[in-house]
């Protein structure tokens, strides 16, 4: 058996030791280098041009409303147009008698939300911003009132918006918004409010 000579112990743990370095320097940079194309990766899905639709579910504080929309990401945020509805509540005189009546909004809409602040992945988006609209508000949309006479009424106006983005997956988002509809034409009153969920889908 040839003894093992001190220098020749020295360089064999040199070069364990290197190796291990080498090995935790090769695993560093794979884990920032995953880190830095997840970011990047992730943020594509807020980039400029990528189409996105939502389906919005909402309660106006006396009724419930929906919305269905289709827009793109800008720059600097995003916009959207599509078709909403909203139901309201309102006491109005029937026939001498005082009564609630349900009425509703229909309506063509288009927003612009400008985003405020963005985690770096673009995983989770503050956006503020507003939206016109235009259509016809209903009285007694379901004649829930027989004697009612009803009327339609041109509204239009403008809803200041603030809105929480979340991406639960690559292309899916959950929302969480707030509104404020300001109707300039409506009978029954011209500042309202609604809070809603939605899920936006990048297509």
């Amino acid at each position: 058996m040839t003894p093992t000579l001190p220098d020749e112990r020295i360089t064999s743990s040199n070069n364990d030791t290197f190796k291990m370095n080498s090995k935790r320097i090769i695993s560093s940079l794979m884990l920032a280098l995953g880190t830095i194309l997840t970011v990047n990766c992730h943020a594509q899905r807020t980039m400029q041009g990528n189409i996105i639709t939502n389906m919005e579910g909402a309660w106006t504080g006396s009724g419930p409303a929906a919305e269905i929309s289709a827009g793109k990401y800008t720059i600097g945020g995003l916009w959207d147009t599509g078709i909403t509805g909203r139901t309201y509540m309102a006491d109005v005189i029937n026939e001498a008698d005082a009564v609630s009546m349900q009425y509703a909004h229909i309506c063509a809409k288009a927003s612009y939300l400008h985003r405020l602040i963005a985690t770096r992945s673009r995983g989770l988006n503050l956006y503020a911003g507003a939206e016109v609209f235009a259509g016809a508000e209903m009285d007694d949309p379901f004649k829930k009132i027989a004697t009612m006479e009803r009327g339609n009424t041109f509204i239009y106006g403008l809803s200041p918006a603030l809105e929480i983005e979340t991406y639960i997956g690559r292309r899916l988002a959950v929302i969480l918004n707030a509104k404020a509809p300001v109707s300039f034409s409506s009978r029954y009153g011209a500042i309202r409010y609604q809070i809603g969920a939605a899920l936006r889908i990048v297509i």
